[in-house]
């Protein structure tokens, strides 16, 4: 079971993918991330929730800019779910 400093571990690993977030690639990095490894990390529905929300905004958006805001507000939901 994933505890509190594994979802610390995995957030230091989401900033460092996302970087200063200004390429579009940073925000694929940390989609991916997310995709492939927050889900395991998840022990609330609201850990689990801010996964979803971030991976299915990612992969809704039709265009650079909304990739890049749903990996900055799935960024801040998961941050809230790991407190």
């Amino acid at each position: 079971m994933a505890n509190k400093a594994d979802r610390d571990a995995f957030l230091a690993r989401f900033a460092a993918a996302l970087g200063d977030a200004t390429a579009p690639e940073q925000a694929t990095a940390a989609y991916e991330l997310t995709r492939d490894d927050g889900p395991a990390l998840g022990n609330s529905a609201n850990w689990d929730g801010a996964c979803s929300w971030l991976t299915a905004n990612y992969e809704a958006a039709t265009d650079d800019d909304r990739r890049h805001w749903a990996v900055l507000e799935g960024s801040e939901l998961l941050t809230r779910a790991n407190e």
